[in-house]
């Protein structure tokens, strides 16, 4: 167990590193529990708010890089913005968005 000087020594860093995701997480507590949707995003003393992404990275809205271990917990595998994602979603989108008709990309 981290001993409470430490961890107190942790806190203090990550506040004086995180001002602009304090800001966010108090306007946030307003209107979400916690200031999070979901419980997965929240850590003492207030989740990060992440500006960006690309590949394993992440950037928070203070400027601090972060190497993404969770990548979105499945889902971004292949990494933040892969170019094969990203080409193949830009193919998609040209053909349309949202269709309530059944379209043959769908089968198998």
């Amino acid at each position: 167990m981290m001993s409470a000087n430490i961890r107190e020594k942790a806190v203090q860093l990550f506040r004086a590193k995180t001002g602009n995701s304090e800001a966010l997480s108090r306007l946030a507590r307003g209107v979400l529990p916690s200031g999070t949707s979901s419980n997965v995003r929240y850590f003492d003393p207030y989740p990060i708010y992440v500006e960006k992404a690309k590949g394993e990275t992440l950037w928070d809205v203070d400027g601090n890089k972060y190497v993404d271990c969770r990548l979105a917990c499945g889902p971004a595998f292949l990494g933040h913005a892969p170019q094969i994602a990203l080409r193949a979603g830009h193919r998609a989108a040209r053909r349309g968005t949202v269709f309530a008709e059944g379209i043959g990309d769908g089968i198998g």
